[in-house]
């Protein structure tokens, strides 16, 4: 398999839900950083690490949500932000406002789905 040597930032609080997505986008040859809160996803951001996209979930638990973390990514950097989430799509572009994403993933669908979506933003397909 061809190394895509793309780093992608994992939001997810869920550790279940962590897991499976850090096997599957390792699997497909990216280079994943994971973290389990907005906090650290923003700090990750400021520290200036090389990211080309960020999968984040919209509710983190304690702390700011994905949401939050995404608007204060973007004043800092313009990262491409696909939302993994439970929430549905209409919810993510209400609470957005402004702010960009490149995708929104239900969780309902399959991971290898997730793969799908990262790859076209990298015109792997």
């Amino acid at each position: 398999m061809k190394r895509k040597t793309k780093t992608i930032l994992l939001v997810e609080d869920q550790i279940i839900s962590a897991a499976p997505a850090i096997k599957v986008l390792k699997n497909a040859g990216y280079d994943v950083v994971y973290v389990m809160n907005g906090e650290n996803a923003v700090a990750i951001v400021e520290a200036g690490l090389p990211l080309d996209l960020i999968v984040m979930d919209v509710e983190l638990g304690f702390g700011i949500c994905g949401m939050t973390a995404s608007e204060k990514i973007n004043l800092i950097r313009e990262i491409p932000i696909i939302f993994f989430t439970s929430f549905p799509e209409e919810y993510i572009k209400e609470r957005i406002g402004n702010s960009s994403y490149f995708n929104y993933l239900s969780k309902k669908n399959n991971y290898a789905s997730l793969v799908e979506s990262v790859d076209r933003k990298f015109h792997f397909v």
